[in-house]
């Protein structure tokens, strides 16, 4: 078995070993997946690994799942079609199917990587649709939770953004899955070596002009002091276990304060713990609006102030009009056009 031997800055070393087939499978245990199984590649090499690991996994099972990859060209380096071509001709000499997904865009000057990352999911997921593809699996790691966690403590986010990247998400299609994500890169790319795979080098994943990369780059620093990806996935494990006590909660609660034709009951709303008070708003205001994301932390909070104050008439939010009316009710309503009050 290939091993490495890692040491840190004080001179302790970590045995790195592959991720055997074994603790692959175990791994993808708590998934259930069935019928096509799309793999998201981006020609890095954790998306490598993770699709080179599912090809054996599939090849040496009696009943093999029937696989396809899926790459995005972002269009944002010259360069990037060319290697959308290369990451195709490897998939192909392992023989997976494989689907090149082009983004067309104008010209970006801010916000890249977001926009990138929305556009990213839009396109995979309209081909998972289309496709009737009910499994996307990405190759997150524990070093991308990390990185996840730093920039939303940074902002402020609330349980539910501190809850860092889960392991499984419903979607539209089905469901998206990323089971690396207790795993280090160093481990990804030491199992890429066993396939003898060369991988992509995204030379934006360098670029401090982005917020990840910067804290990328004080990874090494703040994991001496003790703050290590290891530590905040041993966190993370209680806290998920808080939201989802938070989320049964806010179930039980809906059932009691809200009715799709009179909205929030203004009496009972005012009864419940002001965090599942705040989840039933944003769960309401998401279902009616059709926003693309619910409400930050932030916004959220100051609505549900304004919600319990004597005074308040009404406000719009996540493309809702809320008004109090009769009875102590709060009215939720897709917001008319031409609303302008905002919270």
């Amino acid at each position: 078995m290939l091993r490495l031997i890692k040491f840190d800055s004080d001179g302790i070393f970590t045995l790195l070993t592959i991720l055997s087939k074994l603790e692959f499978a175990a791994l993808l245990d708590p998934f259930y997946l069935q019928g096509k199984v799309a793999i998201a590649v981006s020609g890095g090499g954790d998306s490598l690994a993770l699709a080179l690991l599912m090809k054996k996994l599939a090849d040496e099972t009696p009943n093999p799942m029937n696989l396809v990859t899926l790459t995005v060209d972002h269009q944002l380096r010259p360069e990037s079609t060319a290697e959308a071509g290369q990451v195709h001709q490897w998939m192909d000499s392992h023989g997976l199917e494989h689907h090149v997904l082009t983004w067309h865009h104008p010209p970006l000057t801010h916000d890249i990587q977001n926009k990138a990352r929305d556009a990213r999911y839009q396109l995979l997921s309209d081909w998972c649709l289309a496709h009737k593809v009910e499994t996307l699996m990405t190759a997150h790691h524990l070093h991308d939770q990390w990185e996840t966690i730093m920039m939303r403590l940074s902002k402020g986010s609330g349980l539910t953004g501190l809850c860092g990247i889960r392991a499984m998400v419903k979607t539209s299609f089905g469901q998206l899955v990323r089971p690396l994500l207790t795993i280090p890169p160093d481990r990804l790319t030491l199992t890429l070596q066993t396939f003898k795979q060369p991988f992509l080098d995204d030379p934006s994943n360098k670029n401090t002009r982005f917020e990840r990369v910067r804290w990328r780059q004080l990874l090494t620093i703040l994991s001496d002091a003790g703050l290590t990806p290891d530590k905040v996935q041993k966190t993370l494990i209680q806290l998920q276990a808080a939201e989802d006590f938070c989320e049964q909660q806010t179930d039980q609660a809906l059932k009691v304060c809200f009715k799709d034709d009179q909205g929030l009951k203004l009496d009972c709303f005012k009864t419940l713990p002001v965090e599942i008070a705040c989840r039933v708003l944003k769960r309401v205001i998401l279902n009616i609006g059709k926003a693309p994301y619910p409400l930050s932390h932030s916004v959220v909070q100051r609505l549900y102030q304004k919600l319990i104050a004597p005074t308040f008439k009404g406000a719009t939010a996540g493309g809702c009009y809320l008004k109090r009316t009769q009875g102590g009710w709060i009215k939720i309503e897709k917001e008319s056009p031409r609303r302008s009050r905002n919270i």
